[in-house]
């Protein structure tokens, strides 16, 4: 649950700047404009694995699973910033 609204906070922020963003590439450079673009979603979503982080609860930093399947705070704001 919280993997799905997490997702979903960051396609949401994601969805109201993409239009803002494509009228201004009229004429730019393609490779140019699709570094920009990676670099907004890069930056959304360290911002929103952040904001995550500050609000979960102190369950989360315990996690929860086995092994490889166990997943923490400190895991998932690892995967998220790769």
């Amino acid at each position: 649950a919280a993997r799905q609204r997490a997702g979903a906070q960051v396609y949401q922020a994601i969805d109201e700047r993409f239009p803002r963003w494509l009228a201004d590439i009229a004429d730019a450079d393609p490779e140019s404009v699709a570094e920009q673009w990676r670099e907004v979603l890069r930056s959304e979503a360290h911002r929103q694995a952040e904001h995550l982080a500050q609000n979960a609860p102190s369950t989360a930093f315990t996690g929860r699973g086995d092994g490889t399947s166990r997943m923490d705070v400190g895991r998932a704001l690892f995967f998220l910033r790769r």
